[in-house]
C-alpha cells in the first residue's frame, strides 16, 4: 500500500483494510482493499485463474455471499450474480500466463 492502514477486520472471511492507500499491491484501490479466500491467482490481470474462484462464487441474484465471496460482490447487493460478472468481464484478459 502506497500509504497509512487505519484500520483492518475481518468480515465473512475477508480481511478488509481502510486507510489513506490509493493502491494496494499493484492495484488502484481509493481508500479500502479487500481480501478473500476463494482461489484466484491475484497477479494484477484478470484470467481464468481468477474466473476459478468467480466461478465458485456466483450464486445468482439473491443467492446470498459464500464465505470470502464478499470481494466479488462488486454491486453490493449481497450476492455474486451476473451483474457482478459484467463488471467481471470488463477487466477479463481470458489468458493464462
Amino acid at each position: 500500500m502506497n500509504n497509512g492502514v487505519r484500520a483492518l477486520t475481518v468480515y465473512n472471511d475477508e480481511l478488509i483494510a481502510g486507510g489513506d492507500f490509493t493502491t494496494a499491491g499493484e492495484h488502484v484501490s481509493a481508500y479500502w482493499a479487500c481480501w478473500g479466500t476463494v482461489p484466484g491467482d491475484y497477479d494484477g490481470d484478470v484470467d481464468l485463474y481468477d474466473f476459478a474462484g468467480f466461478d465458485l462464487c456466483l450464486a445468482g441474484p439473491g443467492g446470498g455471499l459464500g464465505a470470502g465471496c464478499g470481494c466479488l460482490d462488486f454491486d453490493s447487493d449481497n450476492d455474486v450474480d451476473l451483474g457482478d460478472f459484467a463488471d467481471f468481464e470488463v477487466v477479463f484478459t481470458g489468458s493464462l500466463p
